[in-house]
């Protein structure tokens, strides 16, 4: 099934949950991780305007994602920690499993899902935890995508969306990041 028409459907919603979850979970990883050799990781540098003010440095890798047999090129900028409760979260979603080359996308809206994108479209989302309030989920609106470097190792480049709050008053944000990721993984969910 296209990845575009799997969106429109209620399990997709909780796939949102799912992947976000997920993402969590690779925090702790990046975080958390004990090796006796050095941890290579990817950065990101960004802000976020809107309904929510932040400035956000941390962590940025990119990858493919299997989601209810739907699988999508991914990248993902994390920062915070999952035991704190202080997280900011942006993952971009590509409707194809091939690393992008260089050069200009177009991130469309996450929810309702686009009917017509391609494989150099892009969805994203926002996430935003902190300990005094409830964890928020912002979906893409729209904005664009540069990828200025893509190898096997490294995609850097730059995005800027508007996102809307998902399932709730119609809260917006506006994101604005550069990151040079590397390869990493969104480890499986148990009971997901």
């Amino acid at each position: 099934m296209h990845p575009a028409k799997e969106r429109s459907s209620p399990r997709h919603r909780s796939s949102w949950a799912i992947l976000l979850a997920g993402t969590l979970a690779l925090t702790s990883f990046l975080a958390c991780g004990e090796t006796t050799e050095p941890v290579v990781q990817g950065s990101f540098s960004g802000t976020v305007t809107g309904d929510i003010a932040a400035t956000a440095n941390g962590t940025a890798a990119f990858g493919v994602t299997d989601l209810n047999g739907a699988s999508s090129f991914y990248l993902v900028m994390v920062r915070g920690s999952v035991v704190e409760f202080d997280l900011d979260i942006i993952p971009l979603f590509r409707f194809s499993t091939e690393r992008p080359p260089v050069g200009s996308y177009v991130i469309v809206a996450a929810d309702p899902p686009c009917a017509t994108c391609g494989p150099n479209d892009f969805d994203g989302a926002y996430f935003w935890q902190r300990a005094a309030g409830a964890p928020r989920i912002f979906g893409s609106e729209a904005g664009s995508l540069t990828i200025t470097k893509s190898t096997a190792d490294t995609v850097s480049g730059s995005a800027t969306f508007s996102a809307i709050e998902i399932g709730q008053t119609g809260a917006t944000v506006n994101i604005q990041v550069t990151f040079t990721a590397v390869p990493g993984s969104l480890p499986t969910v148990p009971g997901g």
